[in-house]
């Protein structure tokens, strides 16, 4: 297992943030697998899901307070070794127009590649390895869960407190051509651009995410939460707004 806790460029478990951190939160628990809920539970709802670069540091993340699934798995990863708990990526290739498309707006669907992946977090426990996801916090899936499958929260732990094995975020598995790992360093993965991530791409997914955060109407469907969206967007970003017409034909 020495692998999976070693520190990589991306994965600075042995930042003094990390180790201060992970310290606090896991300093009553003696067993690895509450240390493990503890941690999971923080970069779940603590660091708040957005649209970011792949290229950035676990202690950078946890300073930001926000990160995509890439980078919240990563200071996953990362506060999991630093507390000596073997801890691994594992990456889901998928269909990224229908599983990763939705979250965003139906209208940039075609802006996004259909080949992409998906980073979550395996960790080592009692023998076995735990798959989970801490991409979505409880606010954003409390706002946006009953529309978007992948805004589901999930629990690494039952009402018992124990562990679920293969714990994964809800999705629709059509949409995933394969699930690989355990891998203990994806550094070559992290520092390459991702496909068709540009800035006005990240400027709009991120405004849509202040929205479904802000928005108090519940929508039935993802095209009406669209529809309110753009008129939201008009009145506090007449810009943005205006951008998206233009890039989005709308």
């Amino acid at each position: 297992m020495n692998e999976f806790l070693q520190e990589t460029k991306f994965c600075d478990c042995k930042h003094r943030s990390i180790i201060n951190k992970s310290c606090e939160l896991t300093k009553d628990l003696p067993e690895d697998k509450d240390k493990a809920i503890a941690l999971f539970n923080f970069v779940r709802d603590n660091i708040k899901y957005s649209f970011d670069r792949w290229d950035i540091k676990a202690s950078e993340t946890l300073e930001r307070g926000r990160g995509m699934c890439t980078n919240k798995s990563n200071l996953l990863i990362a506060m999991l070794r630093s507390c000596n708990i073997p801890a691994a990526y594992g990456i889901l290739k998928v269909d990224a127009q229908n599983f990763f498309g939705p979250l965003m707006l139906p209208m940039l669907k075609n802006k996004v590649s259909k080949n992409s992946v998906h980073i979550y977090a395996q960790i080592y426990i009692n023998g076995k390895w735990i798959k989970c996801d801490s991409s979505t916090d409880a606010e954003l899936a409390s706002k946006a869960g009953g529309i978007y499958s992948i805004a589901h929260l999930v629990e690494l732990a039952d009402d018992n407190h124990e562990v679920n094995i293969d714990k994964i975020i809800s999705f629709d598995k059509e949409h995933i051509y394969e699930d690989l790992g355990p891998f203990a360093n994806i550094d070559d993965k992290l520092i390459k651009k991702p496909k068709n991530a540009n800035f006005l791409l990240l400027s709009i997914g991120n405004s849509f995410l202040i929205f479904l955060r802000t928005e108090k109407k519940q929508a039935e469907n993802s095209y009406e939460m669209q529809k309110n969206y753009v008129k939201w967007l008009k009145n506090k970003n007449f810009p943005l707004y205006l951008i998206l017409k233009l890039y989005c034909h709308v």
